[in-house]
């Protein structure tokens, strides 16, 4: 049995599987309050299916980027539960996960999230170029990708149309962003990654920042740790 935990955005999601396999699964609308709500849905979900806590493999956690606060939440509970049972934690980008139903479609995937009011996270996934994690300008964005793409994402209405605009049909989108296809999406890869025994160093782990404010932040908790 694994645990996969999302708390990326405002769309918080956490999930129970087997073999990756999704078995049970809760999302919800956050407003500011992962810290409270997450410790609790964790437990009604292990206890609403009656798994023995100590019967997890491994905690699968989404990394990033995205809000600050919230994924210092996901990622402080799932250390502390890793922690605590001694089994491994696997770490995933969090724009890999909105990418991942579309890798197979032949081509290009833009993912997007929301990163502020005016500004986005977005990432292109192409089998030729490595992977770059990237903040923008929402009025930046149609120059930084591709003409030919899949554009999906949490954060796709607010780009959709101004890339419309730019390059037609071109590009395909994805307007129908289920809520919960990214903890879907971390399940997968986390088994997959379990198999290859591709864990993460617990002690070097930590969310993925990229907003130079998020980074200032960091930097003041890690010395404050000292």
């Amino acid at each position: 049995m694994e645990l996969s935990i999302d708390t990326s955005t405002r769309i918080a999601s956490v999930s129970l599987s087997r073999k990756g396999k999704m078995l049970s699964q809760i999302s919800w609308e956050s407003e500011q309050n992962h810290s409270i709500e997450l410790v609790p849905a964790i437990r009604g979900l292990i206890e609403r299916n009656s798994i023995p806590i100590d019967s997890l493999k491994f905690i699968s956690v989404a990394s990033g980027p995205g809000g600050f606060s919230s994924l210092r939440v996901g990622m402080s509970t799932a250390k502390g539960l890793s922690q605590s049972l001694g089994i491994p934690i696997i770490a995933i980008p969090t724009l890999d996960l909105e990418a991942e139903p579309f890798r197979s479609l032949g081509l290009p995937v833009c993912s997007v999230i929301q990163s502020g009011k005016s500004r986005i996270y977005f990432s292109v996934f192409d089998s030729s170029d490595p992977i770059e994690y990237k903040v923008s300008e929402i009025s930046e964005f149609p120059d930084m990708i591709p003409r030919k793409l899949i554009l999906c994402g949490e954060g796709v209405e607010l780009v959709s149309d101004a890339v419309l605009k730019k390059y037609g049909d071109g590009v395909k989108i994805s307007k129908l962003h289920n809520p919960s296809s990214r903890i879907y999406s971390l399940s997968k890869i986390g088994y997959k990654r379990y198999l290859e025994r591709d864990f993460d160093n617990i002690d070097k782990l930590a969310p993925i920042y990229l907003r130079s404010s998020q980074l200032a932040n960091a930097q003041k908790n890690i010395k404050g740790v000292k």
